[in-house]
């Protein structure tokens, strides 16, 4: 993640604990959000999810500061079903 992200990305919300990571991180022009990339990891699951489009940055902001976008990610791959590739895989 911070290899993607390092240079053109800006972390609007990043939290650490033992064994989880959760990023979200977005590039911005002009006035806009222009993508959105969302990192969760738990150590025995990924997922790295990707949106382009015109995004209102104050509401992007608020909704990593909730921790809005972990729970969307985690709705999201329970919705279409997709895992990472591991051990129960």
């Amino acid at each position: 993640m911070n290899g993607i992200t390092e240079n053109s990305f800006i972390d609007v919300f990043r939290k650490n604990d033992e064994l989880k990571r959760n990023v979200v991180s977005i590039r911005e022009k002009k006035n806009s959000v222009r993508e959105i990339l969302i990192y969760n990891n738990d150590n025995q699951t990924g997922s790295f999810l990707y949106f382009n489009g015109d995004f209102d940055p104050v509401k992007v902001r608020e909704m990593a500061k909730d921790e809005q976008f972990t729970e969307f990610g985690n709705n999201i791959i329970l919705h279409f079903g997709a895992s990472t590739p591991g051990i129960n895989n």
